[in-house]
């Protein structure tokens, strides 16, 4: 049998206090069961055990309130430590750092081919989330790739337009938040937020499917609203093969 030091937990605060109630009252109990009592009249010896009995039956009651004391006092866990990481959703594995030779202050990252963007402060990466990019098999609506610089922010509007080289696909959706990046004969292209897909879909659609977009590069809400914050105007662009 362990001794009580070895029963003891740091980190089990409950588990502690029914071992105290158990030390406090065998520690009691052998007490109350090793008083002596001295050879004494029958009228006074009587009162004597009934005195005795007393202070046994308030020693029990103090032991049994002891016990619901300790037993429900409240306890304080401690506390979580929560790891916080920038990547957001998932997507296929990504380089350890892209960021590593960067020297600006500010920029954007885009992978055609990797399906993800990532946002640079320096040679850290700030920021990372998995992306829908253009289809590649439509002049239109590919995501060209180069670079280019933030040119406009806008929240809570509608992205309307056609397909250049199909006309009769036409869209008309609501974004929280976008980013346009570059005009050119086919229109403008941004981030925006697409919350028509569902999350699975960021990093999965293949760029060269029909379920790619009409060139720009969809992101995820959250990541979205972060870029949408972070960025200013004039922030650079890199979209890579």
């Amino acid at each position: 049998m362990k001794s009580l030091p070895y029963l003891w937990s740091k980190n089990d605060t409950k588990s502690n206090h029914l071992i105290l109630l158990w030390a406090v009252e065998l520690y009691g109990l052998y007490n109350i069961s090793h008083m002596q009592f001295v050879t004494i009249p029958a009228q006074k010896q009587n009162r004597k055990k009934r005195s005795s009995k007393k202070i046994y039956n308030l020693a029990i009651v103090l032991f049994v309130i002891l016990g619901i004391v300790l037993v429900y006092s409240p306890t304080t866990d401690a506390p979580k430590t929560l790891t916080q990481t920038p990547s957001m959703g998932s997507s296929a594995p990504s380089p350890t750092n892209v960021c590593s030779s960067n020297t600006l202050a500010q920029l954007l990252i885009v992978s055609v081919s990797m399906r993800r963007t990532w946002a640079c402060s320096g040679s850290s990466v700030a920021m990372s989330a998995p992306v829908i990019t253009g289809n590649e098999n439509i002049a239109s609506d590919l995501t060209p790739t180069g670079t280019y610089h933030i040119i406009s922010k806008r929240a809570d509007t509608h992205l309307i337009g056609c397909d250049t080289d199909n006309p009769t696909v036409c869209w008309n959706d609501f974004v929280n938040y976008d980013i346009i990046f570059l005009y050119n004969q086919y229109g403008h292209y941004d981030f925006h937020d697409a919350t028509w897909r569902t999350a699975n879909d960021f990093g999965s659609i293949n760029p060269n499917s029909s379920n790619a977009s009409h060139g720009c590069v969809e992101t995820p809400l959250a990541a979205m609203a972060w870029l949408y914050h972070w960025t200013s105007v004039g922030t650079t662009v890199v979209v890579e093969a």
